[in-house]
């Protein structure tokens, strides 16, 4: 029987939180600069200082944050007002110039609010320090040095750290579908916040959620070790979500949370707000979700790659309304809100 590897020999975790958490952190920081001079400038102010003080990792994330990005906005006017043009250019065409201009505009020190939005919802800020990386409504597919095949889903990344003792892949954010290459003197390794993946032979998907970690195995088997210590061995067709401190029950009801890989979002008796969520990481722009609709449970097949048709299908079978306040913004509310 293969041995699980011991967590000891994994890098440090940090990455992986941290990752997650900048994302967090970024969004705060437009939040903050966007409610400058409005009325909801003091609200959105003590949510931040709750949301800040509530982590050691969330005032880690802010000092990063703060000492890279938010320097001056100077260079970067006049960089985007220049005579040649070349850095507007790249925001016209985002998918000629994307990694070129992000390069760019870090050098600077002065990502701006309007822009470092615009650019986040494009790809993701932190991407930029991982070794894989997709954006929104992006999925990627890659082979790694050993020939395991890795398919990366929209707005993830990883990092890779292959040695002489294991094959370890950091999941920073988002999912992975894998398919190991064969290499029997080292073990393959998925790391997340909460614990680790070893595969044994296999072909299996990963997911980063918030708080917890999702694994589900389409052929043979996987061991899950959470970083509490407990462990549990998972075979084709099972998943399961853990946390740091335990694993939840095995299920085999989850082969629908894989249809990501298709350009599908299949879903049995969800959560809208877990639905809307998904079809985030596909939408360049904004959806914001009224609290009045965290009790409406939907089901069925929908489109990833065209997230605005998704959602009239999701108006037309869930009592729910999709507004569109601007080109970037659409709110999703109960239809009884409406009256």
């Amino acid at each position: 029987m293969t041995q699980p590897v011991p967590l000891e020999v994994i890098p440090e975790r940090r990455d992986a939180v941290a990752g997650t958490v900048l994302d967090t952190a970024i969004e705060w920081r437009l939040r903050l600069d966007d409610s400058v001079d409005t009325e909801q400038a003091s609200n959105v102010r003590r949510q931040f200082e709750h949301w800040l003080h509530a982590s050691p990792a969330h005032l880690d994330a802010w000092a990063l944050l703060d000492s890279g990005l938010g320097r001056t906005m100077g260079p970067l006017r006049t960089a985007l007002t220049g005579s040649d043009g070349t850095l507007r250019n790249s925001l016209l065409h985002p998918e000629r110039m994307r990694r070129r201009f992000m390069r760019r505009a870090l050098a600077l020190g002065a990502v701006g609010s309007g822009l470092a939005w615009f650019v986040h919802r494009q790809v993701p800020l932190p991407n930029l320090l991982a070794d894989l990386g997709t954006g929104t409504a992006q999925r990627s597919q890659h082979t790694l040095p050993d020939g395991t095949e890795i398919l990366l889903d929209a707005r993830s990344r990883v990092d890779l750290r292959f040695d002489g003792r294991q094959r370890l892949v950091h999941l920073l954010a988002g999912a992975i579908q894998v398919r190991t290459g064969a290499d029997m003197t080292r073990p393959f390794l998925v790391a997340t916040a909460q614990g680790q993946v070893q595969a044994l032979g296999t072909e299996f998907m990963v997911r980063q959620e918030t708080g917890a970690s999702q694994v589900l195995v389409q052929r043979d088997r996987v061991q899950v070790q959470a970083l509490s210590g407990r462990q549990v061995d998972l075979q084709a067709g099972q998943g399961v979500r853990f946390r740091a401190d335990g694993i939840d029950a095995v299920r085999t009801d989850m082969q629908g949370d894989s249809a990501w890989q298709d350009g599908l979002l299949e879903v049995n008796d969800r959560a809208l707000p877990e639905v809307i969520d998904t079809l985030r990481a596909y939408y360049p722009g904004v959806l914001r979700v009224s609290p009045a609709v965290a009790g409406i449970r939907v089901s069925g097949v929908f489109p990833l790659d065209d997230p605005m048709r998704a959602l009239r299908a999701l108006a037309h079978t869930a009592p729910i309304e999709v507004r569109r306040y601007t080109p970037w913004v659409m709110l999703v509310q109960r239809k009884d809100e409406l009256s």
